[in-house]
């Protein structure tokens, strides 16, 4: 088991250094986790303010969501991945006069593509779950409001001083400009709500 597990790691490594899978990996998945926990905090916001009660709506809303951002996040993904990576072969190929079919080369653009589209469409679905767990728990609504609120701002926090760490910034100081983007999300719903109860 210990030499079939170093093995693993010994190819991804190889992968990893032919197709820069990593950098790649960290945007798709600070960018999806954005995008996964906003969407959810969205839906459950605007729940929120129009007085919503019923748990099932507001799950079935953020299930129906999740399921959406996974296609269009895997779909989305592996076709733009796999015509830019196409693209790198073919270049290559002209360059060296080689044909890369079959070859490391190859398995190691294909494997990228797959992982990457995976992240694009596995993140913002497990964020989305994390989220929308309270409304499965807590018992009293306005608990699970306030749950799935506090929730969302953990996740906001963590991808921002992710980030910050990346880019060597402040990670508090990132992690509260995250929360922030999502205060002003909460607050344009507001005003949504407010302006079609006139």
């Amino acid at each position: 088991m210990g030499l079939f597990f170093k093995k693993i790691v010994r190819q991804f490594k190889l992968y990893n250094d032919i197709a820069e899978i990593d950098e790649i990996a960290r945007r798709y998945f600070a960018l999806n986790s954005f995008e996964g926990i906003l969407t959810t905090l969205g839906i459950i916001a605007a729940n929120f303010f129009a007085g919503t009660t019923s748990k099932i709506i507001i799950i079935t809303a953020c299930v129906g969501a999740a399921i959406a951002m996974v296609i269009s996040g895997f779909y989305g993904a592996f076709i733009t991945e796999s015509s830019e990576r196409e693209g790198k072969i073919k270049a290559l190929e002209k360059r060296t006069g080689l044909n890369l079919k079959k070859t490391q080369i190859e398995h190691a653009h294909n494997f990228a593509t797959f992982l990457l589209a995976s992240i694009e469409g596995i993140i913002p679905f497990l964020i989305a779950a994390c989220i929308m767990m309270p409304f499965f728990f807590v018992e009293d609504i306005n608990a699970a409001y306030y749950t799935a609120l506090a929730v969302a701002t953990f996740f906001l926090f963590v991808i921002g001083a992710f980030l910050g760490n990346v880019s060597k910034r402040n990670m508090i100081i990132s992690g509260a400009k995250m929360i922030f983007a999502g205060a002003v999300c909460a607050v344009v719903l507001f005003f949504i709500e407010l302006f079609f109860k006139i």
